[in-house]
């Protein structure tokens, strides 16, 4: 059986608790279940220690993934001296990297209706960071693409966030952002095929 870990820390009374606490120092995979077998000597001496269960792994990351969901989404917070949400910034950031998209593509890739991608579109068209195109062969297609400005606003969102995530390269080092990195990687295409 799993045993979740509450994303609370305890009751403190006079004391705010927040689902997402700035200092999740009081979270440790001890606290799922203590992984060493306490029948065996080697184990209980450090020197080996049994690997979680699939059910041990899957309530961690079930209570880990909201807590860096939260610290990822304050970590790319909104970019100084623009007006922009991050979703329209994810769309002008891909727009710039892969080019024109249709409305069909801009509603797959944010997993949103065409409702949405309406509303998302027509604000940056408002604001003159994007452009709307009739398809030649089929008019009922539109195609969405970056007008200069918006390519220019690409370019400093890009050079912002590479500046903010070098930050946390120097804090956490090359090495462990590589594997990281490769780890992310691994897991996007693991729940690609799992989707």
């Amino acid at each position: 059986m799993a045993v979740s870990v509450s994303l609370f820390k305890p009751q403190v009374p006079g004391r705010e608790v927040h689902l997402y606490p700035e200092d999740i120092s009081w979270y440790s995979p001890s606290r799922v279940k203590n992984m060493t077998n306490s029948n065996d000597p080697v184990a209980t001496s450090g020197a080996a220690q049994s690997q979680p269960t699939t059910d041990e792994l899957a309530a961690q990351l079930d209570d880990l993934l909201p807590v860096i969901t939260s610290k990822i989404l304050h970590f790319i917070r909104a970019v100084p001296g623009t007006d922009i949400t991050r979703v329209q910034e994810f769309l002008i950031r891909h727009l710039e990297a892969h080019g024109p998209c249709t409305a069909t593509m801009i509603g797959t890739m944010l997993g949103i209706t065409s409702g949405p991608v309406t509303s998302l579109t027509k604000r940056l068209i408002d604001k003159g960071l994007m452009k709307r195109t009739i398809d030649a062969s089929d008019g009922r297609v539109h195609w969405f693409s970056l007008t200069p400005d918006g390519e220019n606003l690409a370019k400093h969102l890009a050079t912002y966030r590479q500046t903010e995530w070098k930050r946390l390269v120097e804090a956490l080092g090359p090495e462990r952002v590589t594997q990281g990195l490769q780890l992310i990687q691994e897991t996007i295409q693991g729940l690609k095929n799992l989707t």
